[in-house]
């Protein structure tokens, strides 16, 4: 009676464990998202002979344009893989969090609801971004077979292993060298040139600041809704106890029927109210708990976004000091009347130290760019966020309240009549 949503349950089936709920059979309406309807639905425990067994889903698409429909089958660490290149593709991106990866009660079959309608939400999310809804990696993993998607992810580890060799030797040394005296410079330990600080700047400050403070009061919000949840359900749980000692206490008055009879009402009332403060409880959980709860991973998703931010302007800082100290040796090199072919091949390097240097300037901006526009974003769906948040809060206080309402004045009138017969 409590439960809202139909709680799915653990079906043997030929080796695997097939989870069927109609929670999970009504979602693959699937959300409208943009021209995708995207469901995830059919989770299905893979036993792989006992060893490391997973979850598998299916996924369904339909583009509501052409009418095209897609289904594959995917399993958690495709749906971080998927995370991680959205990540990588689109710097800077506030991403959709992806639900936690739990080890205990990974199979348990509530746990397994819930995972699934986070990523249904999770891919959602995705599909109703500007950007990542073009991206070819969203793409593919709503369409790729099982062989495609495992040669895409072979190739890509192999771009990310030729990538990671990129800077070595002496850049390296150099990068970790310039890298630790801009850190140190910033951090007052040395002396270093003022560098007036440009809008883009004081804007970013602006938005860490922002994020930061943010963070920090969801985190507090959700600590306290916790606790209002827990107390929730410690309350029924004690309306329970008392319903069940006034219907015992019923039992002693066999002497005085009328209070015998008011008695075991006022237990079976205690004991309606113990059952609207659970549910109570799981509406406070849904309407603002779980929420609440989300914002905070997607709060830590905005940070690492901005991380980004920062990586790519150590990087376009250092190109630029790299490309002052190379023009400055061919200079030097260039007055003191060095050799032609010396000179050649220092314009070169030069040239090349031009070329990292405008490309780290040019992947910077793309960056900075796209974090104003993700902020801008993100605060028109905080605001109505909250807003359905709160009012789904408080609609949850007026409704039980007039349950818990309705028990009461149905007691109090026989309270009243055996005031009047017997005192």
């Amino acid at each position: 009676k409590l439960k809202s949503k139909i709680t799915p349950k653990l079906e043997i089936m030929s080796g695997q464990s097939q989870i069927s709920a109609q929670s999970s059979t009504e979602s693959s309406q699937g959300p409208k998202a943009g021209f995708l309807t995207i469901s995830v639905m059919d989770p299905v425990k893979q036993d792989q002979g006992g060893l490391n067994p997973y979850i598998s889903y299916r996924v369904n698409t339909t583009n509501d344009f052409s009418n095209t429909k897609y289904s594959v089958i995917r399993r958690f660490r495709d749906f971080a893989w998927l995370s991680e290149r959205l990540a990588d593709e689109f710097p800077g991106v506030f991403s959709p969090p992806l639900p936690s990866k739990e080890t205990l009660k990974r199979f348990d079959s509530e746990h397994i609801e819930k995972r699934r309608a986070d990523l249904e939400r999770f891919l959602t999310k995705i599909s109703m971004h500007e950007e990542l809804n073009k991206s070819d990696s969203f793409l593919n993993f709503l369409k790729a077979d099982d062989q495609k998607m495992n040669e895409i992810k072979e190739e890509q580890r192999l771009q990310n292993k030729a990538s990671n060799h990129n800077l070595q030797g002496e850049d390296i040394k150099r990068h970790f060298g310039w890298a630790m005296n801009t850190l140190k410079a910033q951090m007052g330990m040395e002396s270093s040139p003022s560098e007036e600080k440009t809008a883009s700047d004081l804007r970013f400050e602006y938005i860490s600041s922002y994020i930061s403070e943010l963070d920090e009061k969801v985190q507090n919000v959700a600590k306290h809704v916790g606790y209002l949840v827990r107390k929730q359900e410690t309350l029924g749980s004690t309306a329970f106890d008392l319903g069940f000692s006034l219907t015992q206490l019923a039992l002693t008055e066999k002497n005085s029927p009328h209070l015998r009879q008011i008695l075991h009402m006022a237990g079976e009332k205690v004991d309606a109210v113990s059952i609207i403060e659970k549910l109570k409880a799981q509406k406070e959980m849904e309407a603002l708990d779980s929420p609440i709860n989300e914002y905070v991973k997607v709060i830590a998703s905005i940070k690492v976004a901005l991380h980004k931010r920062q990586e790519k302007k150590l990087k376009y800082d250092f190109s630029m000091n790299e490309y002052q100290s190379r023009f400055s040796a061919f200079n030097k090199f260039k007055s003191s009347g060095g050799k032609d072919e010396k000179l050649a091949s220092s314009a070169l390097t030069v040239e090349s130290a031009k070329m990292k240097m405008e490309s780290a300037k040019k992947s910077f901006e793309e960056v900075d760019e796209r974090i104003s526009r993700e902020f801008e974003r993100f605060k028109k769906e905080k605001d109505a966020d909250i807003r359905k948040m709160l009012k789904a809060f408080v609609m949850a206080q007026i409704e039980c309240c007039k349950m818990e309402d309705e028990c009461w004045q149905q007691l109090l009138p026989s309270i009243d009549d055996l005031n009047e017969k017997y005192i």
